[in-house]
């Protein structure tokens, strides 16, 4: 069978959650409900607002997020079992 890259995946790992790293785990997650996006943060208190509210409250605050999207600042949770990883953090 042909299936689309996105209809195989079960998971993605973001590693930033800044703006960007939340706007395509975003874009990802409304584009696949049962797609387990874990975006990995260094701060455990964002991931924690992340996960509690559903919203990127230092970077999006406006922006509900999908359910299907979690935060981490665990490495290994984020990355065991992925799919994709998507480097999402500022390089200068």
């Amino acid at each position: 069978t042909d299936e689309s890259v996105l209809a195989s995946t079960k998971k993605v790992a973001i590693m930033g959650g800044g703006s960007f790293g939340t706007a395509m785990g975003t874009l990802l997650a409304r584009n696949k409900s049962d797609l387990d996006v874990v975006i990995l943060m260094r701060n455990p208190d964002d991931a924690q607002a992340l996960n509690e509210t559903h919203r990127n409250k230092k970077y999006l605050p406006t922006y509900e997020l999908p359910v299907n999207i979690r935060a981490t600042t665990d490495a290994k949770e984020a990355l065991v079992g992925c799919d994709y990883i998507i480097h999402a953090v500022p390089v200068q």
